[in-house]
């Protein structure tokens, strides 16, 4: 029989590292009585390890959907920067048709004036009273 010493409290103990076996009592076993504690002390650190990484594994899930709402945001503000572009280029782009209209009838009205200036340099009557003709009927249709 191996026997060993622990101290406590300045007292040797001695413990047997052979047990009467509970099942069979005609049997010796070579387990310590103290397995089942350390098993126990183990399983309850292992259950504080786990329920500690379980703890942080919640505060990063908190953490984490914090950052996703902060992306939901700033999501939601860059679409909203993007409408508000879009809508300003539309508005921009239907000016520029209405400039580059009115452009185009300032255009012809300054070659019929020319043509009419062109015309009475020539002295072709006929065609100055058309070029006039066409200018009025112009200028009445812009208005």
């Amino acid at each position: 029989m191996k026997t060993f010493a622990r101290k406590g409290n300045g007292i040797a103990k001695q413990r047997s590292l052979r047990v009467q076996c509970k099942r069979l009592p005609g049997l010796v076993s070579r387990r310590h009585c103290g397995v089942r504690k350390r098993r126990r002390h183990t399983n309850r650190e292992l259950e504080r390890k786990i329920k500690a990484r379980i703890g942080q594994l919640k505060a990063e899930m908190v953490e984490i959907g914090e950052e996703q709402q902060c992306i939901k945001e700033g999501q939601r503000q860059v679409r909203n920067k993007y409408e508000e572009i879009e809508a300003e280029r539309e508005q921009l782009k239907r000016e520029m048709e209405v400039i580059a209209k009115q452009s185009a009838s300032i255009q012809l009205r300054l070659n019929l004036m020319f043509g009419i200036v062109k015309a009475r340099g020539q002295n072709d009557y006929v065609l100055v009273d058309k070029l006039t003709q066409s200018l009025r009927d112009l200028v009445a249709k812009a208005e």
